[in-house]
């Protein structure tokens, strides 16, 4: 599964279809790192209710400050963080 939207993901021509595919990689990227953990430090879950067409969104970030994905520059504080994985 993340191999496959890895590869969706690369192959997109567009920013927006990188950020819609980037939903899914970021999934089951979270579930991996809460599932197997990280070596060293921590790592944060963020999330920001209007990407995903206002479905909301998850995403992995190592430091502790919102820099969306999904909006990058034009909302680039926009989310929260929700959760910190050790």
């Amino acid at each position: 599964f993340l191999l496959q939207h890895s590869e969706v993901g690369m192959e997109a021509d567009n920013i927006k279809a990188q950020r819609e595919n980037f939903v899914y990689i970021s999934e089951a990227l979270i579930k991996t790192v809460a599932t197997f953990g990280i070596s060293e430090g921590s790592i944060y879950v963020d999330y920001c209710p209007m990407a995903n067409s206002n479905k909301g969104a998850y995403w992995l970030s190592q430091v502790a400050e919102i820099r969306n994905p999904y909006y990058g520059d034009a909302m680039l504080n926009c989310g929260e963080i929700v959760e910190q994985l050790n």
